[in-house]
């Protein structure tokens, strides 16, 4: 039997059969809940992958071979499909672990009736507690008899008043109005902040007939960060970026290689990815170094492969670190999606975007048993 290749240059390749690019159609689709979805559970491949010699018994190297063939026969991948091939959603630690855990709290959010009147109890209670006579005199004079007045009766009737309005921002309660209450994560890096108030602001606008003042001074710029030194660009995982880079294929295809031990070349994985046709230089007239071209072309192929697969993988195996700050953004988005998912189930409704990916509260319940009871 002849020495065999580490090594696979051909995308034509039969042991790449399993390898289809249609069967990934429906990314663009997805949310960022879903797209997270597809990180954790292919992140649990690459993890066991990784810590495969340390396995004691051959059950869990036949599990890893079950999640590795139900992964690639569906590659996005859905609580429904992890069921299909007779897996729980549980031997997927960190897909468990993220479904189960509590969500992280926001750098930015609206707030509404019932988080006002949550952080009016907290600082009542507080200022109940202040054993200083200069702040309990300060507290004194802030509220004011009236206002102590009205909030006592307003307490004593808090109940009511939370179930009809706790959902409610202070725009809804008070049409017209532009003012809303923000609350603000200090821990926050400014550069999120910013990202994530623009973003608030122009949706906060979109929602209702806000008229905005003509800036006065329209030619001078209130942006000095725009500056090379202070520049408020970061680097973090995008959706879009894991479409156009085509990121969880990529992903797939290493897990390929450290299942079977094999290293794709770049311009065999760019062909799988991407197809020849974006390999090629447009086509040249004909002209009398026509010749030297031809000769030079496989030479330039691999350099552009190489170059542009470098890209890609550094993306896929960024999203593959749990511990990257690149996926925090896309991590935090995804956990409050899930968190809104949960509450449209708890209230009987069903998350029609995010059904694929959200547990119901008997599953998600038995799971959390699963994960934390011994």
């Amino acid at each position: 039997m002849g020495y065999r290749k580490k090594t696979v240059d051909d995308a034509t390749d039969k042991r790449l059969n399993w390898f289809k690019d249609e069967k990934y159609s429906g990314l663009e689709k997805l949310t960022d809940l879903g797209w997270y979805f597809q990180i954790l559970a292919r992140r649990e491949l690459v993890k066991r992958l990784d810590t495969r010699p340390e396995f004691d018994d051959k059950s869990q190297t036949r599990l890893l071979d079950r999640q590795i063939e139900c992964v690639r026969l569906t590659p996005i991948v859905t609580l429904q499909s992890i069921k299909n091939c007779g897996l729980r959603v549980h031997e997927f630690h960190y897909l468990a672990r993220f479904l189960t855990n509590e969500p992280p709290e926001e750098f930015l959010r609206v707030l509404n009736f019932g988080d006002l009147m949550d952080q009016v109890e907290t600082f009542l209670a507080a200022a109940e507690s202040i054993q200083s006579p200069a702040l309990k005199r300060w507290y004194e004079w802030w509220m004011g008899p009236r206002w102590s007045h009205l909030i006592e009766r307003a307490f004593s009737r808090r109940e009511i008043l939370r179930q009809r309005f706790a959902s409610s921002t202070l725009g809804q309660l008070y049409p017209g109005s532009s003012i809303e209450l923000i609350h603000l994560n200090l821990a926050a890096p400014d550069r999120v902040l910013r990202a994530n108030f623009n973003s608030l602001l122009k949706r906060l606008r979109q929602a209702g007939p806000i008229e905005v003042d003509e800036d006065p001074y329209p030619d001078l710029d209130w942006e000095p960060t725009r500056q090379k030194s202070l520049s408020t660009k970061f680097w973090t995982i995008e959706p879009e970026v894991l479409l156009t880079k085509k990121v969880i294929q990529s992903m797939d295809l290493i897990i390929w290689e450290k299942q079977k031990g094999l290293k794709l070349t770049p311009l065999a994985k760019a062909s799988l990815l991407f197809g020849e046709r974006k390999l090629h230089r447009k086509e040249r007239s004909k002209s009398m170094r026509r010749l030297s071209a031809q000769k030079k072309q496989p030479e330039c192929e691999n350099k552009r492969a190489t170059n542009r697969m470098g890209s890609v993988d550094a993306y896929a195996y960024v999203v593959m670190n749990d511990g990257h700050p690149a996926n925090d953004w896309l991590q935090r988005r995804a956990a409050m999606e899930l968190k809104r998912s949960y509450e449209t189930v708890a209230t009987g409704g069903k998350p029609t975007i995010n059904s694929d990916f959200v547990t119901s509260a008997g599953e998600r319940e038995a799971l959390v048993k699963r994960m934390f009871c011994p």
